[in-house]
């Protein structure tokens, strides 16, 4: 079984040069100097849209793009957005011509893809701690927000398990990387349904300030939703369940109450 984990960002760079032959041999084009890694939106990752967008860009002798153009969109807007917010963040190597610094057009290619990887129970947990010890330890918001989404996007895999591999033996992984207080709070799942969306309840809880917040919030409320409609589907086939069924059904609604009224954590 199959599941994302991230994304695959590729940037291409090409020069595209307007001078005549003779200053063409001797023009060197731009090059980008920053390492940062490729910017993946994560409604993108969690909608499964991939492309590629081509730009061209207008760099100055100073090293900084001053004019960003769109040459070829990806068919998506999220994606070409994100392409020209990324490269007006990046530093380059000037063009040179005779090796002094000019003004040059380059054009670059990045390529959003996602990665499959099959879902390693063993490796999903370690994945999870060391991401939640490097959300603690971040230095700043930016790199924060930057963990941040590789966790999600690190959950949703474990959404995606559930989805071919209905199986409670997934809960104990998922009790061993939430807190207690949610463990406590969701009890009544462990040992009846795998319960994947508890793990973006306690994202909420214990990130309130992400910008992943409001995506949380949503991808919550559908799982909600959907686990309940699964519950009354349930309760109708089993009896064992039809007499947990309302307790089941308070718990989630209570939660659902307590998300339109600010996302509070279940308990209060």
């Amino acid at each position: 079984m199959k599941r994302y984990r991230g994304f695959l960002g590729v940037l291409l760079l090409a020069a595209l040069m307007s001078l005549d032959c003779a200053s063409q041999a001797r023009l060197k084009p731009p090059r980008v100097a920053s390492d940062l890694p490729l910017d993946y939106p994560l409604s993108a990752q969690l909608k499964r849209i991939e492309g590629e967008v081509v730009l061209t860009v207008f760099v100055n002798p100073q090293g900084k793009a001053e004019q960003v153009n769109l040459s070829n969109s990806s068919g998506y807007d999220v994606l070409d957005e994100a392409a020209m917010s990324f490269v007006k963040k990046l530093d380059f190597n000037p063009g040179t011509l005779d090796d002094k610094p000019v003004s040059a057009w380059t054009r670059l290619v990045l390529r959003y893809r996602l990665t499959e990887q099959a879902f390693e129970q063993n490796r999903w947990l370690a994945d999870v701690h060391n991401l939640q010890k490097e959300i603690a330890q971040a230095s700043d918001s930016l790199a924060r927000e930057t963990v941040l989404k590789r966790l999600y996007t690190t959950y949703m895999g474990c959404v995606n398990y559930v989805e071919h591999n209905d199986d409670t033996v997934i809960n104990s992984l998922i009790r061993n990387v939430i807190d207690k207080e949610s463990e406590k709070q969701w009890s009544l799942f462990w040992s009846n349904y795998a319960a994947p969306f508890v793990l973006f309840d306690d994202f909420l809880n214990r990130y309130p300030e992400s910008a992943i917040t409001f995506q949380a919030r949503q991808d919550l409320i559908r799982m909600l939703m959907d686990m309940e409609t699964k519950i009354r589907m349930d309760a109708l086939r089993s009896r064992r369940i039809s007499r947990m069924a309302n307790s089941y059904i308070e718990l989630i609604e209570k939660r659902l109450a307590a998300l339109q009224q600010g996302m509070l954590p279940i308990g209060e």
